[in-house]
């Protein structure tokens, strides 16, 4: 749904469009074991699914967990402003990824 609708808006314009993938979550001693490891499973579904969904266009994937996952895959805490959002410099960080890879 979303690909169609970007497809239709952009149809006509020279643009690059960049889908970003779903950032590692913060850890959260508040919850159980299972459930912190259930939100990382459903991030990393998500972000796979939409890779491969982004693979055969003309779109392009930005894998922000991969950027922002420790080796537990929770934040690493680097880019992020407060438990939810990511500082604004890691714009600096996406534009690498984009046009660099």
């Amino acid at each position: 749904m979303a690909l169609h609708f970007t497809k239709e808006e952009f149809k006509n314009r020279n643009s690059n469009i960049f889908f970003l993938g779903v950032h590692a979550p913060v850890f959260n001693p508040n919850k159980s074991e299972k459930i912190n490891e259930l939100q990382i499973m459903i991030i990393k579904q998500w972000n796979l699914i939409l890779s491969k969904t982004l693979e055969n266009s003309d779109y392009k994937f930005i894998n922000t967990y991969k950027a922002t996952s420790n080796k537990f895959g929770f934040s690493n805490l680097k880019y992020m402003c407060d438990e939810i959002h990511l500082k604004p410099s890691f714009i600096n960080t996406i534009s690498k990824m984009a046009f660099h890879n």
